[in-house]
């Protein structure tokens, strides 16, 4: 480590050029050549070199002390020269020199720094540094792509930190700042009633994000760097193909730039976003490989079916016409009862009954021609009308394309019609089966996903916002 030292001071010296005699310098490449392999046998070589070399070095103090009082500007070239050495300024023989530098370090000096052996551990600084672009890089490795105009990035116009999950963390932003309307709403006073549901909706997001913030870090521990590189790659040109031009659009945006600070005046941006979404497919990817995916035995669907048969079911449906009029549209029930008679006369007569309906019933349809679309059996508020449509033990039903004679309810007098109707039925087995098996599937799926995000779950701990605050309703807790 001395011999480093030595030989960096050395190389300090050396680039005085002209202030400082470059016989020194090399007085002191020597010095460190000599430190850096000394040996006993070499002992009074070393003195002999220091007898020579102090002098050297007290007469070039005398002549530097002496360039900096006499010659203004002195001082700044020594600055510069030192900054040089430790490759923060370009060397003065090199290319790209600007002429009134200060002189450049002399040819033999250099040739001697060359020589000074150097211990692996222990690199001489670089005092040629080759400045290369640096280019972004995603955590993985991968080169996402740039949103930045080439102005410095500027800070998140706001970041609340609503949840955490181990090292990472998920901002409001994340989740379309819903925590800062939900604080704002209950700020203003809102009812918890009112509050509940929005409530219980952000603890399901940042649950589901917190969830694949886990996921995803396990993934990255377990695929291949050069593989996890590869799919965000591939994500990120999806999301430049599908997400960005959405999000361009709704904001109203032509370019990525102006989309990136809109997006950094709610506390996010156009990275982050890009990021989550990588995130996100790979948690679901890797979710997905973890659950292994069994066929559903036989017996199991079927005993669903027998034991489940209230969702195969399905009750008689009709869909009819219907003339109306209204005992509170007529002074008297007699005068109602002439109008109904009336309307089913002109029907009788030819007249299409949606005309007769657009032009004299009173019933809730009669603007569309008295249609009624699809009506379940138990449905209707009328149990008369219901019971003439779909009949009772002891009533058989309207028939299809048959007008009905005049029915009286709590409303008013009715005609109806039948246009089409479905008798109550089971759904077959054979067509059932496909279904119960996607759904006990699913069933499935869910189980085994629970019980392994449990289990790291266990393993990452998971902090919300919500945890420092009391439960809705509750006072504010005791200090």
């Amino acid at each position: 480590m001395e011999s480093a030292k030595v030989a960096f001071c050395a190389s300090e010296s050396a680039f005085f050029g002209d202030v400082i005699d470059n016989e020194a310098a090399l007085w002191l490449v020597e010095w460190a050549r000599l430190e850096s392999n000394l040996s006993a046998s070499q002992a009074t070589r070393r003195n002999a070199v220091a007898r020579n070399l102090y002098p050297t070095i007290f007469c070039s103090t005398l002549v530097l002390l002496g360039a900096i009082l006499l010659r203004p500007g002195t001082a700044q070239e020594l600055i510069d020269i030192a900054r040089q050495v430790r490759g923060q300024a370009p060397d003065p023989s090199g290319p790209g020199y600007t002429p009134g530098a200060s002189p450049g370090l002399d040819p033999r000096v250099r040739a001697q720094f060359e020589s000074i052996p150097q211990g692996p551990t222990q690199p001489m600084p670089v005092r040629y540094p080759t400045v290369q672009a640096e280019s972004p890089q995603g955590p993985n490795g991968a080169v996402p792509a740039s949103y930045s105009s080439g102005a410095p990035a500027q800070p998140l116009a706001s970041a609340i930190i609503v949840a955490r999950v181990g090292p990472d963390t998920i901002l409001d932003s994340d989740i379309l700042n819903k925590y800062s309307m939900y604080s704002k709403a209950k700020a203003d006073g809102a009812p918890a009633s009112a509050l509940a549901p929005a409530r219980e909706q952000i603890a399901g997001d940042l649950r589901n994000m917190a969830d694949a913030k886990i996921l995803f870090g396990e993934a990255a521990k377990n695929i291949p760097p050069e593989g996890l590189k590869d799919i965000e790659r591939k994500m990120s040109e999806q999301f430049e193909k599908s997400q960005v031009k959405d999000m361009m659009q709704k904001a109203k945006c032509d370019t990525k730039e102006q989309l990136d600070a809109k997006l950094r005046e709610i506390g996010t941006s156009l990275e982050r976003r890009r990021q989550a979404f990588f995130e996100t497919n790979v948690a679901k990817m890797w979710l997905d490989k973890q659950i292994e995916d069994q066929e559903i035995p036989y017996a199991d669907v079927f005993a669903y079916y027998q034991n489940n048969p209230t969702k195969f079911d399905h009750e008689a449906v009709a869909k009819w016409e219907q003339l109306t009029a209204r005992f509170d549209r007529f002074a008297t029930k007699e005068e109602a009862w002439g109008a109904i008679c009336q309307m089913g006369n002109d029907v009788l007569k030819g007249k299409p009954l949606a005309d007769v309906a657009g032009a004299a019933s009173q019933g809730p349809t009669a603007a569309n021609g008295g249609q009624r679309d699809w009506t379940t059996k138990g449905s209707l508020k009328s149990t008369r009308l219901d019971q003439a449509l779909f009949g009772t033990d002891q009533l058989r039903p309207l028939p299809v394309g048959v007008m009905s004679v005049i029915l009286e309810d709590e409303e008013g007098y009715h005609i109806i019609r039948i246009i089409e109707r479905k008798d109550a039925y089971r759904t077959p087995y054979r067509e059932a089966q496909v279904e119960i098996k996607k759904q006990l599937k699913e069933e499935q799926y869910m189980r085994k996903k629970e019980a392994y995000l449990s289990k790291l779950r266990q393993q990452n701990p998971i902090w919300t916002i919500f945890d420092a605050e009391p439960p809705l309703g509750a006072g504010a807790p005791k200090s």
